[in-house]
C-alpha cells in the first residue's frame, strides 16, 4: 500500500501551483496564501506567532514576509511594548484580497470533492481532521507547544 503522505505532499505542491496560478501577477503565490490570511486575520501578528500557527521556521517566515512587504502586501514594524519583536500588518491591498483568497480555498475544496457525495465528503473531513489532532499532537508533545486549529 502506498503511504497517504506521498499524496498529502502531491495535493499540497497541486494546491499551492493551483494558487500560483490564479495569482499571477498579484504580487502573491500560493505558498504565501496561508501567510496572508493569518495577517489579515490577526493584524499586529509576531513573525514568531506566525510561524509557529503555521507550522513553519522563522527564516520561512522571515523570506516571505521579505517579499510580501516588497510586493505591498504588508508592512512590519517594532511591537512597542518589546522592540525585538517584528509586528505584520496586512495593507489594503492585502484585505481587498483577502476575499480572493478564500474563494480561491473554495474553489480547490470542490475540485478536490469533484465525484464525492456527501457522505464521502463528510468522512473524508472527519478522517482529515483525526490526522491533524494526531500530527498536532505529535508536533505539541516534542517541542512542548499546543497551537491553535485554524
Amino acid at each position: 500500500m502506498d503511504s497517504f503522505m506521498k499524496y498529502i505532499a502531491r495535493i499540497t505542491r497541486c494546491s499551492n501551483a493551483y494558487r500560483d496560478q490564479v495569482f499571477s501577477g498579484s504580487g502573491l503565490t500560493g505558498t504565501q496564501c496561508p501567510y496572508l490570511l493569518r495577517i489579515c486575520r490577526q493584524p499586529g501578528i509576531s513573525q514568531d506567532q506566525l510561524a509557529a500557527n503555521l507550522y513553519v521556521s522563522k527564516s520561512n517566515v522571515t523570506r516571505q514576509l521579505e517579499r510580501m512587504e516588497k510586493a505591498g502586501l504588508v508592512t512590519r514594524s517594532p511591537c512597542p511594548a518589546d522592540r525585538r519583536v517584528m509586528q505584520v500588518f496586512p495593507t489594503e491591498e492585502a484585505l481587498t484580497l483577502q476575499p480572493q483568497i478564500l474563494a480561491v480555498f473554495a474553489d480547490w475544496n470542490k475540485i478536490l470533492t469533484t465525484g464525492l457525495d456527501d457522505g464521502q465528503q463528510e468522512a473524508l473531513l472527519a478522517l482529515l481532521e483525526q490526522l491533524y489532532h494526531n500530527a498536532e499532537a505529535a508536533v505539541s508533545q516534542n517541542t512542548g507547544r499546543k497551537e491553535d486549529k485554524t
